[in-house]
């Protein structure tokens, strides 16, 4: 199994401690399997960390293996995690997250069921990084069954890399996760799923098998926008924010190449997702005083649905001077002068 981390001093202990203390005895017999403790290779991959992340892989000693590298982001990690490793199936687990302790079991057990299946995934718990529960599960409702290929280019759809487990064979055909994707913003999961569910059915378990460390909206929102001033200091705002957008983008031109006019309805999704998220930053951005990472932002949502007339007015209202919009704002119902000035809501 393959764990990247990034700066992950804080949580890497606690995940690979979920991934040794899995237990496999019960669940796996019933299919009369053997899966030992000695058989699950933990591969940590360090991707370029500056924290303090090396001394806690030390603490595990030779119960892991660490595989170093410069800061290349996700899917390159994960694919130099698997050239590392020696099984016959990949799981994968991000550096915050957790799995409960039959996790490995209950997917090992799905494969044995169905041994024509390329993946098995599941659902997760959502927690906040003091590990309270934010919401009881991570798929929505519509998405609680096994998707066919024509589900995954519909919408975009949640399957969580911290509950994947893949056949090395369908990693290799795939030709493991793109790696035109960049930093740790994601897309490079969907595409990945996209691909493998090309060669065979998926499994899915409804159970809740993984702790995703999920920020609320507000907090997720703070810290893009935090990435994005970091990127505006060397780039300038236009480009930190065009740079954000990076993984969208790509992931519209694979799918769009790949699967033609059978991709509309995803990429319609992808659209309504960069909408979404760069309103989110510009309210952030305008409640934060940041006005020209605001207007960029606005911007760039333009492009995405030229026809918005809140997108159009936030922008205008975003290019008044903060002495001008204070008091228009104060005299505002409270509702119309959070559309405004943020911050973003949940």
């Amino acid at each position: 199994m393959i764990i990247p981390v990034w700066n992950g001093a804080a949580t890497v202990g606690a995940a690979i401690a979920s991934v040794l203390a899995q237990q496999y005895d019960a669940a796996l017999a019933v299919e009369n399997l053997a899966l030992e403790r000695a058989a699950v290779e933990i591969i940590v991959v360090d991707d370029g960390s500056s924290d303090s992340t090396q001394a806690v892989l030390e603490g595990f000693g030779n119960r892991i293996t660490v595989v170093r590298q410069a800061n290349r982001g996700l899917a390159a990690a994960r694919n130099a995690g698997v050239r590392a490793a020696r099984g016959e199936y990949l799981a994968f687990l991000d550096a915050d997250d957790q799995w409960i302790p039959a996790k490995l079991a209950l997917t090992m057990r799905a494969f044995a069921r169905d041994p024509a299946c390329v993946m098995v995934y599941s659902d997760a718990v959502n927690v906040d990084a003091e590990g309270v529960t934010v919401s009881e599960f991570y798929n929505p409702p519509f998405q609680d069954h096994l998707p066919a290929l024509s589900d995954l280019l519909a919408r975009m759809w949640n399957i969580l890399p911290s509950t994947m487990v893949v056949r090395r064979a369908t990693f290799a055909r795939v030709g493991g996760f793109a790696e035109e994707f960049k930093g740790s913003f994601g897309c490079e999961d969907l595409y990945f799923a996209l691909r493998a569910r090309e060669y065979g059915r998926f499994g899915y378990l409804g159970e809740r098998l993984v702790f995703y460390c999920h920020s609320d909206p507000a907090s997720m929102l703070r810290k893009r926008l935090g990435w994005i001033r970091e990127c505006a200091r060397a780039a300038g705002f236009a480009a930190s924010v065009g740079h954000f957008m990076h993984n969208y983008e790509v992931l519209i031109r694979l799918v769009r190449a790949r699967y033609g006019a059978a991709a509309r309805g995803l990429i319609g999704s992808v659209r309504r997702r960069q909408t979404a998220l760069l309103t989110g930053i510009g309210l952030t951005a305008i409640n934060q005083g940041d006005a020209a990472i605001a207007r960029a932002s606005f911007r760039y949502a333009l492009r995405y649905a030229p026809a918005d007339p809140r997108t159009s007015a936030r922008l205008a209202w975003s290019l008044m001077p903060a002495r001008v919009r204070a008091p228009l704002a104060a005299a505002m119902p409270a509702r119309l002068a959070r559309s405004f000035e943020g911050p973003a809501q949940g």
